[in-house]
């Protein structure tokens, strides 16, 4: 009993670990990554923002994504959107420039990896 005693001031609960605070993504970033998600669900195209298929566009999976997402009566997701993906992909070209001129067997890949290549550079634009 006494060794019991002598160990009552300590305690026996562990450090928590060190938490790390994920920051929560803003609206347009949730539509960025779910655009890429839709074009990979429902198919790539050019011309237009869909097609008889069902295949979008980027821009047309942009305002498919945010409806989705239930950010339709939010236009600033939608504008910041298509900002970031100017900033950081079509580097100043309209997007429907952009989207048209992808060609090739890997067109697809490319146009949703450039879209979620913006949304991970705008998540690192608001850690920095």
């Amino acid at each position: 009993m006494k060794f019991a005693k002598w160990l009552m001031p300590f305690s026996f609960v562990a450090p928590s670990p060190a938490v790390t605070e994920t920051p929560v993504k803003p609206d347009h970033v949730q539509v960025l990554e779910k655009a890429a998600d839709l074009l990979k669900e429902e198919g790539w195209t050019t011309g237009r923002l869909i097609n008889h298929r069902g295949q979008m566009c980027t821009v047309g999976a942009i305002l498919a994504a945010a409806k989705e997402l239930g950010k339709v009566g939010r236009p600033k997701a939608i504008l910041d959107a298509k900002k970031a993906m100017i900033r950081h992909v079509t580097k100043g070209e309209f997007i429907e420039g952009w989207n048209d001129v992808q060609i090739g067997p890997f067109a697809a890949f490319r146009v949703r990896r450039a879209i979620r290549r913006a949304a991970k550079m705008e998540m690192e634009a608001i850690k920095n």
